[in-house]
């Protein structure tokens, strides 16, 4: 198990600091860049499996209704964005599951 488990970690890491040391060296606006494309990177895993199912749709837009309701919420002031969409995203996939259950199959397929 344990050389299963250190190869990803290796990688994982060194992948993490390079990252953090080539994003030093580049101009700020290339950096800004970077950070829109994160985000963009993030509407194209979700927009095609959102088209497909309403489901996902309603998860998704309960994670944005969670989102901006606690950014403009006064109460709210003290979280960080991470955190934040961390707690959206939380709240949103166990309002799907509550919602939307996934219905169990037999194993010979009758009901």
């Amino acid at each position: 198990m344990f050389g299963l488990i250190v190869p990803p970690i290796a990688g994982w890491n060194l992948g993490t600091l390079l990252g953090g040391c080539i994003s030093t060296v580049l101009p700020e606006a290339l950096q800004n860049a970077m950070g829109i494309a994160l985000f963009a990177m993030f509407i194209a895993l979700i927009i095609p499996p959102a088209r497909e199912s309403r489901k996902i749709l309603y998860v998704i837009v309960i994670a944005v209704a969670v989102n901006c309701g606690m950014i403009y919420l006064p109460v709210f002031g003290g979280i960080s964005s991470g955190f934040r969409i961390i707690i959206a995203t939380i709240l949103a996939s166990a309002a799907g599951a509550w919602l939307f259950p996934k219905e169990e199959e037999t194993e010979n397929g009758d009901e």
